[in-house]
């Protein structure tokens, strides 16, 4: 089925192979902003179609990691179970245009422009796009323009809360969230905003989540002066600095407390947004947060399928016989032999679900570990003995019969039918123990390893 973002990338000169390894060196400023835009416009247009392209069926494991990354050796390793990832367009942030006031804005704070495009950055994504191509043929993964449900308001924003947004959510839950904060001092330099990795009175912060993967938010703290005011409109106009004077402490403690409970919401938001696309998905939400598993955990404790549980384990083992594995291979395998890959999961399903009641997770670790050497050595050698043994034996009759069949064939030789007639013996008995030898659970990495 391939994907519809591919066919437009196929047809770009985003994805030529020489022009990525230059990093568009040959390439206009205005050209490749352009050709991003046609891709944005493209990938807006077509929003209905790539969910329903993601969804289909929506038969098999399927995950949704949100906005986090997923590295390809992840992708390799769970290929072994999932049967489809969703993943962010991660080419999609490029096309992102910046509006006057955040443009405004950032040149007045002293920070780099976010949206100049990063021709390495650019190149990189590309790359690891065309790396994955046999993953997106085998649908095997699926692209989203996700990052577009965060993307900020053209106009900005202006809130207000007499509780400093204290009562946003719940009191438990803005507990949590504040238990976890790390808050920062910022400080301006020449280079821009710095950490000093302390708390005292500034007009910068940082404030992010012990835990988790994302880096927080920042905030800069203001002094404005109402110029005007029309009742009638309810417009006004304001003149906004940012002073070299430090504020109170009382002050500058209220305006922290503020800026947490907002950097709360702002995660709580955006933990809802991904929840509610996991579930239009039809997927299984994949957390690679310890903070966000934690707060799921307690605000949201669902129980675990057979499924969700398996990947869980398969995500902690070390499997590095799939470095070796070429992606090419491991998606023809998972294609062509679906009745061994589904062996191999309900295999994985059977032993990995019984640990669950294992409280020790180093036992559980190395009980699962045990069960994939198990597959991937043991089974597998003896799949391998079994069928040097059969190539001496019946088997080698096979080829042996197959090989006079074409060449009595080919020279119409008069004893051509009976020779059929017993080709096609032989081919009965090897396509009985191809048969039987997918109905082997260690058949599924035997034939990616071959």
């Amino acid at each position: 089925m391939g994907s519809l973002l591919f066919d437009f990338l196929t047809e770009s000169f985003l994805f030529k192979t020489d022009l990525i390894e230059e990093q568009f060196a040959g390439v206009d400023d205005k050209e490749l902003a352009a050709e991003l835009q046609r891709y944005r416009n493209y990938a807006l247009s077509r929003r209905e179609d790539l969910v329903a392209e993601a969804v289909d069926t929506g038969t098999g494991f399927r995950v949704f990691p949100g906005l986090s990354d997923v590295p390809l050796r992840h992708l390799k390793q769970t290929a072994l179970y999932v049967e489809r990832y969703v993943l962010k367009d991660p080419l999609f942030p490029f096309t992102e245009q910046e509006t006057e006031p955040s443009r405004v804005m950032r040149s007045y704070l002293g920070h780099p422009n976010p949206h100049e495009i990063d021709r390495a950055q650019l190149a990189e994504t590309l790359r690891y796009l065309r790396e994955l191509t046999p993953m997106v043929a085998a649908d095997y993964v699926k692209w989203l323009p996700v990052t577009y449900l965060f993307e900020p308001p053209t106009e900005l924003p202006i809130h207000y809360s007499k509780s400093r947004f204290a009562d946003e959510l719940p009191a438990e839950m803005a507990k949590f969230f504040h238990d976890n904060a790390v808050v920062e001092t910022l400080r301006r330099d020449e280079k821009g905003w710095i950490s000093d990795k302390t708390l005292s009175p500034s007009r910068g912060i940082a404030i992010s989540f012990r835990g988790d993967s994302e880096p927080g938010m920042m905030f800069q703290l203001f002094k404005s002066e109402v110029t005007s005011f029309d009742e009638n409109t309810g417009q006004l106009t304001a003149r906004v600095s940012l002073p070299a004077e430090l504020p109170g402490h009382a002050y500058f403690d209220h305006w922290v407390e503020q800026s947490l409970n907002q950097t709360a919401i702002n995660a709580y938001d955006r933990l809802c947004t991904e929840l509610s696309l996991s579930a239009t998905l039809g997927t299984s939400y994949m957390c690679s947060s310890e903070f966000r598993h934690d707060f799921l955990t307690r605000f949201f404790p669902t129980a675990t399928t057979t499924s969700e549980h398996t990947a869980n384990v398969l995500m902690q083992l070390t499997l590095p016989f799939l470095d070796e594995i070429d992606t090419s291979t491991l998606m023809a395998v998972r294609r062509d032999d679906g009745e061994a890959f589904q062996q191999f999961r309900h295999y994985l399903e059977q032993q990995f679900w019984d640990l669950r009641t294992e409280a020790d997770a180093i036992k559980a670790r190395s009980k699962a570990d045990k069960v994939v050497h198990e597959l991937a050595t043991v089974q597998q050698e003896a799949l391998s003995a079994r069928l040097k043994q059969l190539r001496r034996g019946a088997l080698a009759q096979t080829a042996i019969l197959w090989a006079t069949l074409t060449g009595t064939f080919l020279a119409g030789s008069t004893y051509w039918p009976a020779l059929i007639v017993a080709g096609a013996g032989a081919y009965k008995l090897a396509t009985e123990y191809q048969a039987a030898l997918r109905q082997t659970p260690g058949f599924f990495l035997w034939k990616v390893r071959r």
